[in-house]
């Protein structure tokens, strides 16, 4: 299987291309996989690790390499509902924390690697 066939087996392009537009810092970051055990997720990280990881409930918080971590999924799967939750985070985000992209590889649909998307 090639790299595009494993990106969208779970959701096509148009889906993912949608959920991309559709959110400012969250990004859809596709599974490791294999024996990673990890699944499917949105994620944002900020730079500043004391912000109260409460205010951004439901998502996950992380704090790694000095940056803080959120993430969100459905277990192993991003829904649309996870997007939605994703929305109205942002709302709480502020803009000049986050770091673009938060998951620096192919596998984080992000300008950097799918400028594709937003052309």
């Amino acid at each position: 299987m090639d790299w595009e066939e494993y990106l969208y087996r779970e959701h096509s392009p148009a889906t993912i291309a949608r959920w991309a537009k559709g959110l400012r810092y969250f990004r859809f970051c596709r599974a490791y996989g294999g024996h990673q055990n990890d699944g499917d997720r949105l994620l944002v990280a900020l730079s500043d690790p004391a912000l109260d990881p409460d205010m951004f409930q439901p998502a996950v918080p992380t704090i790694r390499n000095g940056r803080l971590e959120l993430w969100l999924s459905d277990t192993y799967y991003v829904t649309d509902s996870v997007v939605d939750s994703a929305r109205e985070i942002e709302r709480l985000i502020p803009g000049e924390l986050v770091i673009d992209p938060p998951l620096d590889d192919k596998h984080c649909v992000c300008p950097k690697y799918y400028p594709q998307i937003w052309a």
